[in-house]
């Protein structure tokens, strides 16, 4: 029996297929029943808030926990001017005008500087990397995915799209 799980956003091309958002979703919930911290590292040319939204509420229960030690974004500078509005507001700390949750737990985690965004202007920026670090008592384990997700909802939940491991685990395999 093969255990793989595809992560396509289940495209209907294979039995074993899953949504993009539920890897981000299987790795914050392993850090949490494992009660080990965690780092999420972003590289992606497509940001918006909307994938962000998808799983803000995983990185919440990580942070309550006081699990949650980076979350890194890089992107490219496609995005919509409503994503660009509310990270440079998060940057200025001038979110106090804005009634979203979203963005007041983003206002929060940039403050104790576990977020961290930057925008990459010198070239098109078009890789899509995913790096979730574990950080055990006595060692630290890196789980690095690549494909062609964006940090989007659609990227996320709805477009074709793949990402597989860079450094598969032997669950895994």
């Amino acid at each position: 029996m093969c255990r793989n799980i595809i992560y396509d956003n289940n495209a209907g091309l294979v039995d074993n297929e899953d949504l993009v958002v539920n890897l981000f979703k299987k790795k914050m919930q392993k850090a949490l029943d494992e009660k080990v911290p965690i780092s999420v590292y972003c590289a992606v040319g497509f940001f918006f808030m909307s994938g962000l939204g998808e799983i803000i509420p995983d990185l919440r229960k990580l942070y309550e926990k006081n699990l949650l030690r980076e979350f890194y974004v890089i992107m490219g500078t496609s995005t919509t001017q409503n994503t660009m509005d509310l990270l440079n507001k998060i940057r200025e700390d001038a979110t106090s005008e804005i009634d979203d949750l979203s963005v007041s737990f983003l206002s929060q985690l940039f403050e104790d500087g576990i977020f961290q965004f930057k925008i990459y202007y010198k070239k098109k920026m078009h890789l899509k990397l995913y790096v979730f670090k574990y950080y055990y008592e006595n060692e630290c384990k890196t789980e690095i995915w690549s494909g062609s997700a964006n940090l989007t909802k659609s990227g996320l939940t709805s477009n074709i799209e793949l990402l597989s491991p860079i450094n598969p685990t032997q669950d895994e395999l």
